[in-house]
């Protein structure tokens, strides 16, 4: 976790709440592909076209045992084209190593990273299974930086260990409080199918010991985070679990302005 400090006048102290567990109350929780299951590869995003050239999105969510939930969206993805207005719901059940979706007025299966399909009056879409990152996750922090974290030690940490792959433990609290700063964390969320809500994959960071930004796996919840009765998500982010993703949190006291990077 990195800090970009701008202003400190000592007043906000960071606690990060972000879950490592490999069992959770509603189910299984998977950190490494390799352990996920045949589920994890099918869930995702997917980009395409419908038609002739019309563009299309698509965000599959497992649900476990071979069940999914899917959305399409006209023009893209959200945050990425998507209209803002027309979705299409479906379900999605695996038969023999393939998955299988269908809809209103949809058709279609999922195999080998390749959404494909027909629509009302049998035109076809077909859809490529797509990852959106950062260019910056990972980067070398930016000059007159305070690295907090950078995976060998907890020495800016009141609280806090590493745990497997050099990530910090929860909880953590910072030893140095700060009030006014550019905040980029990279995290990673469980893998967890079973669950959904505030059950996927919650985790959180805390500003000044009341504002919580909370970090969750998108799916089932249709947003990534949100600032809890003070600021409502406002597009259906949806990273996969499971690879570091990240966030940027600008603070000036008593206003925070929360930045996803795609």
């Amino acid at each position: 976790m990195k800090l970009d400090l701008q202003r400190v006048t000592g007043f906000v102290a960071l606690t990060l709440l972000f879950i490592q567990s490999a069992h959770a109350a509603h189910g299984p929780a998977f950190l490494h592909p390799k352990d996920a299951g045949p589920d994890f590869a099918v869930q995702g995003e997917y980009l395409g076209t419908i038609g002739i050239k019309a563009k299309v999105g698509a965000q599959v969510i497992a649900l476990g045992d071979g069940k999914f939930d899917a959305v399409l969206y006209t023009q893209g993805l959200p945050g990425a084209g998507w209209d803002g207005k027309s979705k299409v719901r479906l379900t999605g059940k695996t038969r023999e190593g393939i998955a299988h979706f269908k809809g209103k007025n949809f058709h279609g299966t999922i195999k080998d990273g390749l959404f494909s399909g027909t629509a009302e009056n049998d035109v076809p879409f077909e859809l490529k299974k797509v990852e959106r990152t950062s260019p910056t996750l990972g980067a070398t922090p930016p000059p007159g930086a305070i690295v907090l974290f950078d995976g060998k030690n907890t020495d800016a940490w009141t609280v806090g260990k590493i745990e497997e792959g050099h990530l910090l433990g929860v909880p953590a609290i910072t030893k140095e409080p700060f009030e006014s700063f550019l905040l980029h964390i990279e995290f990673r969320t469980p893998f967890m199918p079973y669950s959904g809500g505030q059950g996927r994959g919650n985790s959180g960071v805390y500003l000044e010991d009341q504002y919580e930004v909370q970090v969750l796996d998108s799916a089932r919840v249709e947003l990534l985070l949100h600032l809890i009765e003070q600021i409502p998500g406002d597009h259906e982010s949806f990273l996969d679990p499971v690879p570091r993703d990240q966030v940027k949190l600008r603070f000036r006291r008593d206003v925070l302005d929360v930045e996803q990077v795609d």
